[in-house]
């Protein structure tokens, strides 16, 4: 790509590289930043986050692919419902805010929202660095902060799952169902 100008952040990079979440064609090149694609079933096939800020409402999966044991360090509670997962790439010192409401069609009744963020796919008994399932009742929401230390000298992509915890109490969501994904990346 090549834009005409030396500055980073706007599609094409100053030694004219297309940036990570954005289409550019033509030249001088006109660059369009990329939307993000429903999430992935498995971490696998996770939906790339590009954006520093954004918002979207997809559908839960349909599978359950990875289970957090009982009594786990990471959000204190099993996952054994259906989830699905989107990838986030941090620089060093950066920090990554997610926030998932829960809503089944109609918004009536909702679900117990689990979500977590994986160092490594396939996950490991170990990979869970952060995650929260703390809100049951309304508002059902959970909200996410992790930051990439600064310690650190490269960049690290990690897998957000949005999960449930079912456990024969609550009502698992199906792939009708949906929740609302609100992040920032700074």
């Amino acid at each position: 790509c090549d834009d005409l100008n030396s500055l980073d952040g706007d599609g094409c990079s100053s030694t004219c590289v297309v940036e990570d979440g954005w289409e550019c064609i033509n030249e001088p090149s006109i660059c369009e930043r990329v939307e993000l694609t429903p999430p992935g079933e498995d971490c696998y096939n996770a939906s790339p986050i590009f954006t520093d800020s954004g918002e979207v409402t997809e559908n839960y999966g349909a599978t359950d692919d990875y289970n957090l044991p009982s009594a786990n360090s990471c959000t204190g509670w099993p996952t054994d419902g259906p989830d699905v997962y989107y990838s986030v790439r941090l620089e060093p010192g950066e920090t990554f805010q997610a926030i998932v409401k829960a809503f089944a069609p109609g918004g009536y009744f909702f679900y117990d929202v689990s979500i977590y963020l994986l160092r490594s796919c396939p996950a490991t008994s170990f990979g869970c660095i952060a995650g929260a399932d703390d809100e049951i009742f309304s508002p059902p929401e959970e909200t996410l902060t992790f930051t990439w230390p600064t310690s650190q000298s490269q960049a690290h992509t990690f897998y957000f799952g949005i999960d449930t915890y079912c456990n024969g109490e609550f009502t698992c969501p199906t792939s009708d169902d949906f929740f609302t994904l609100t992040w920032t990346i700074e």
